[in-house]
């Protein structure tokens, strides 16, 4: 049996490291994917071959949930800086809708840090990105965005010097799986 070679996302990067997670979108991927991204994993994944230094995790916060902080505690538990804002509940006719869009947070982050990293990681796929990964090519920076099919934009692709579909990383990354190519390697759930 032939055993499929995980994939390296390592080629693409170069310099110093900085990934950027809008986890809305990540999680609408996830649902699309069938699995989940186990984020120790991640953690673990990219510190082992990038030079990282800065990964960033932008989510909505809801109210009273216990689940969510112990959550957040496992991301920074394996060096996650978060940034979240409460979820606003918008009231509607029939109901309400939460809303904890942090797409400018995840923009001034970037443009805010520029001096500190060579390639930019963008784990997103919302054409809103488009216009600051078009400015940080202008500026020599390297673009890599990871998504999934049916989550990212055309215009967000072609901003990137290279696109990275999530599924790829599957072998890596999905929660659950152990990584057989690591000796004593335990699974984590994250």
């Amino acid at each position: 049996m032939i055993q499929k070679k995980a994939f390296d996302i390592s080629k693409f990067a170069q310099g110093k490291v900085a990934v950027f997670i809008d986890a809305a979108n990540i999680l609408y991927s996830q649902q699309t994917m069938g699995w989940d991204l186990d984020y120790k994993k991640l953690s673990k994944y990219l510190r082992k071959s990038l030079d990282i230094v800065f990964m960033g995790f932008y989510h909505g916060s809801l109210r009273d949930s216990k689940g969510q902080r112990e959550f957040f505690q496992i991301l920074e538990d394996n060096e996650y800086t978060l940034r979240t804002k409460p979820v606003k509940y918008i009231k509607v006719q029939g109901g309400e809708i939460l809303k904890g869009n942090l797409d400018i947070e995840i923009a001034f982050d970037i443009l805010t840090s520029l001096d500190t990293f060579d390639t930019c990681i963008l784990m997103s796929g919302d054409s809103d990105f488009e216009i600051v990964l078009k400015h940080l090519k202008k500026l020599g920076k390297r673009v890599v965005v990871v998504s999934t099919k049916g989550h990212v934009s055309y215009e967000i692709i072609k901003a990137s010097h290279k696109y990275i579909d999530l599924r790829k990383l599957k072998l890596k990354l999905a929660r659950g799986t152990k990584q057989k190519n690591t000796p004593g390697h335990k699974s984590t759930r994250g």
